[in-house]
């Protein structure tokens, strides 16, 4: 394990081709907002999921 590491899945249907650069623009503001924040030192994870789809309400 890496310390102080976190794991932010991408609220998806599209499953594992989510994380395509530019292939879908609602996951790739979920990867954009995570890397922004990793660079500026934050760790707050964001907002709820609201996609019916993910399944996982914070």
């Amino acid at each position: 394990m890496v310390a102080n590491a976190e794991l932010r899945p991408i609220h998806s249907p599209y499953g594992h081709c989510a994380g395509g650069p530019g292939r879908f623009p609602r996951e790739m503001q979920q990867v954009s907002a995570a890397v922004e924040e990793l660079l500026a030192g934050r760790r707050d994870p964001g907002p709820a999921c609201e996609a019916p789809a993910c399944g996982i309400n914070r």
